[in-house]
Parts: C-alpha cells; sequence; structure tokens
C-alpha cells in the first residue's frame, strides 16, 4: 500500500507520555493507534488489548478523510 502520511516511531516514549498512554510500571505504552492530520489535530485515537488485531481497514478509511 502507498502511504503518504508519516508514521512515527517513539523509542524514547516522550509522545506516548503527551497524549496518555504511557503505562509507568511496565516502562512502555498503551497499544494504541493515533492518526494526527497536517495541522496537528487529533483525528483518530482508538486504544485496544495487545492480543485484538488491529482494524487496518478502519484506519485506512480514517487516513482517506484527510486531505
Amino acid at each position: 500500500m502507498d502511504f503518504k502520511q508519516r508514521l512515527l516511531s517513539d523509542l524514547k516514549r516522550e509522545v506516548v507520555k503527551k497524549y496518555g498512554l504511557y503505562l509507568e510500571d511496565f516502562n512502555c505504552a498503551q497499544r494504541a493507534t493515533v492518526v494526527v492530520d497536517k495541522n496537528g489535530v487529533v483525528r483518530y485515537v482508538k486504544v485496544q488489548p495487545v492480543l485484538e488485531a488491529r482494524d487496518n481497514k478502519e484506519i485506512v478509511n480514517v487516513l482517506k478523510t484527510l486531505k
């Protein structure tokens, strides 16, 4: 799939802390998908259990709505 959107890797856990997704006791983030538009506005957030698969179709549909 050819995505024009950039993806973020947060190895130092700086972003997950800002979004309230950091689990301090485990030094890791909750499993979440966050879509931010080019203006920095959060357009989609979904937190889900680790063993539950992401709904890629739902995420792609959100990305299609961004201009």
